[in-house]
C-alpha cells in the first residue's frame, strides 16, 4: 500500500509508490549495505552576487546560483532584461498538502547585494511560505519604487506593489506560490543589463518520493536492505517513525536524501515484509514535515530448490462441479512454461455447510494477489477432515493449466489445497443443482435445473439469505 508521491523539490520521479517495475528474478542481489551517495552541498548558501560593471545589454555571460530542492545548483544566465511588463501567472493549482504557515527567520540581506535586498518574512534560508510578500529595499540610495519597476519574476507571476514608510517596497503575489517552485528575481539596469539576483523556492511537504525494495516486490534477496528516500536534504528524526512487521533488529544509515536500514542478519525467506513509515518527519532547518503515513511491502525469496518452483495460483476462488463429474479445476503459471511440473500434489478437505465455504471464501479474497509465497488468507486445516490426497496430473495450454480430481465427490462443499512450498486453495462446490439469477431494479429472476434430470426443479423454493451484515 503504497502512499508515495512523486513530486519532489528538484528531484526525479523513482517511483515505488508511487512509483515501479517488479524486479527481474535473474536481477543481481542487493548488498545490505547501500551504496555511498555523494553528499550535496549547504544548502542554505546564499545566492552570490552577479558581477556589476559596465555591462552591455545582450553580451553579458554571467551565472545565476538557483535554488533546487534545497541544494545550490548553477545553470548559464538568460540575455539582456528588457523593461518588465505584466506578467501572469502559471495556471497551476497548489497542492492540497501545502501549508501556509510561515517558518523559521526572514533572510538577511547579504552585504554584497549593493543595489538592493530582497527578503520575505517568515523565511527559512531560501525556502519562502505559499503566501509570501517579499520586501525590496535599495542599498545604493535609488527609490526603492524604481527599482520594482525594473523587477522581473521567473516562473511569471502577477505582483501588487505597496510602498511602505521607509520607502521599500512590498511585492505580494496575487494568487500563493505553488509548493516546491523555484522563483528567480532578476534586477535589471537602466538599460536593460542584469544586475542582481536572487532565488527562493516555495515551501512544500517532505515527500517519500522512493523505496527500496519497491511496493509488492517479489522474489527479493535475503540479504538485502531496506532504503527510503526523501525529495529533500536534512532529513530530522527517521527510526522512530519506521515500523517493519515482522520485526527485524539492525541500524539506520543516512546517505544524502536516503535513509537506509540495514538489518542484522539476512532476512526470513518466503516472507512478507511491511514497512510503515509514519507522518512527522520533518527537515530540520526548515520544519517542512511529512504529512501522511506511507506503506510499502515485499516479499522475500525463496532458498534451495524451493526458487525454482513455477509459481501457481486458481483461476478463480470458487469453483462448481456436478457429483457425477470428476471436478476439473483451473490454475495460472507466472514464468516459464518448460518449468511446470508434471504432477501436482493436492488435498481436499470437507467443509461443514455454506457458511463455512463464505468464511472460507473471505479468507481467500484478502490474500495480497501479488505475493509468490504468502500463506496470507488461507483457510487453517488443522480442524477439517480430510477427504482425498492425490499426485494429480497437470496439463499447460498457452500458460493456463488445469487438473481432474481422481474421483468424483459427494455433494457438498470443500476446499481444495496444492502441496508445498507454494500453497493454493479454492473453494469447490458439488452441487447437481444448476441456477442462474438476473436482478432488475424491480424484478428478480430464479431458474434452477436438475443436472441428474436436465428438468427445471418443479416447487423449488427461493431464500435470500445476507452474510456479514
Amino acid at each position: 500500500m503504497q502512499d508515495l508521491d512523486p513530486a519532489g523539490e528538484g528531484a526525479a520521479h523513482e517511483s515505488p509508490e508511487t512509483t515501479s517495475a517488479p524486479a527481474d528474478e535473474g536481477a543481481p542481489a542487493r548488498t545490505a549495505t547501500p551504496t555511498k551517495r555523494r553528499r550535496p552541498a549547504d544548502p542554505w548558501v546564499r545566492l552570490a552576487r552577479l558581477p556589476r560593471g559596465k555591462l552591455t545589454a545582450g553580451v553579458i555571460a554571467a551565472l545565476i546560483l538557483g535554488v533546487s530542492a534545497g541544494t545550490l545548483t548553477m545553470q548559464p544566465a538568460g540575455t539582456a532584461l528588457g523593461s518588465p511588463g505584466p506578467s501572469t501567472r502559471p495556471g497551476s493549482t497548489p497542492s492540497p498538502e501545502a501549508t501556509l504557515e510561515p517558518i523559521g527567520t526572514p533572510l538577511a540581506p547579504e552585504a554584497d547585494h549593493q543595489i538592493a535586498a530582497l527578503t520575505v518574512d517568515g523565511a527559512a534560508g531560501p525556502v519562502v511560505p505559499l503566501d509570501a510578500r517579499f520586501r525590496l529595499a535599495a542599498t545604493d540610495g535609488s527609490p526603492a519604487t524604481a527599482l520594482a519597476s525594473r523587477m522581473r519574476v521567473s516562473p511569471a507571476i502577477e505582483l501588487s506593489t505597496t510602498t511602505t514608510a521607509d520607502g521599500a517596497v512590498l511585492l505580494a503575489p496575487a494568487t500563493p506560490l505553488l509548493p516546491g517552485v523555484v522563483y528567480r528575481f532578476e534586477l535589471a539596469g537602466p538599460t536593460g543589463e542584469l544586475v542582481d539576483s536572487w532565488a527562493f523556492q516555495a515551501r512544500q511537504p517532505l515527500r517519500i518520493i522512493g523505496t527500496l525494495p519497491t511496493d509488492q516486490e517479489t522474489d527479493v534477496p535475503l540479504d538485502t536492505g531496506i532504503e527510503i528516500t526523501f525529495d529533500q536534504d536534512g532529513v530530522g528524526e527517521v527510526p522512530s517513525h519506521v515500523t517493519i512487521q515482522p520485526a527485524t533488529p539492525g541500524r539506520f544509515e543516512t546517505h544524502g536524501r536516503t535513509v537506509a536500514f540495514v538489518p542484522d542478519r539476512p532476512l526470513t525467506a518466503q516472507t512478507i515484509y511491511t514497512v510503515t513509515v509514519s507522518k512527522g518527519i520533518a527537515v530540520s532547518a526548515t520544519g517542512e514535515a511529512t504529512q501522511v503515513d506511507t506503506r510499502f511491502a515485499f516479499e522475500t525469496a525463496a532458498k534451495g530448490a524451493a526458487a525454482h518452483v513455477l509459481p501457481m495460483v486458481f483461476q478463480n476462488d470458487v469453483v462448481e462441479s456436478r457429483s457425477a463429474d470428476r471436478p476439473v479445476i483451473g490454475l495460472w503459471g507466472t514464468g516459464d512454461e518448460k518449468e511446470a511440473p508434471r504432477t501436482l500434489a493436492i488435498e481436499v478437505y470437507r467443509l461443514r455447510d455454506l457458511d463455512a465455504a463464505v468464511d472460507a471464501f473471505r479468507s481467500l479474497r484478502t490474500q495480497p494477489r501479488w505475493a509468490r509465497w504468502s500463506s496470507s488468507g488461507l483457510v487453517p486445516t488443522t480442524n477439517l477432515t480430510r477427504v482425498l490426497g492425490a499426485d494429480v496430473r497437470l496439463n499447460a495450454n498457452l500458460g493456463a493449466y488445469w487438473f481432474a480430481l481422481p474421483e468424483s465427490l459427494p455433494a457438498g462443499w470443500y476446499l481444495v489445497q496444492t502441496g508445498s512450498p507454494q500453497r493454493a486453495q479454492v473453494v469447490l462446490q458439488v452441487t447437481n443443482v444448476a441456477a442462474y439469477l438476473a436482478v432488475s431494479e424491480t424484478r428478480t429472476l430464479v431458474w434452477a435445473n436438475d443436472l441428474r434430470t436436465k428438468a427445471p426443479i418443479a416447487g423449488a423454493a427461493v431464500t435470500t439469505t445476507v452474510h456479514g451484515v
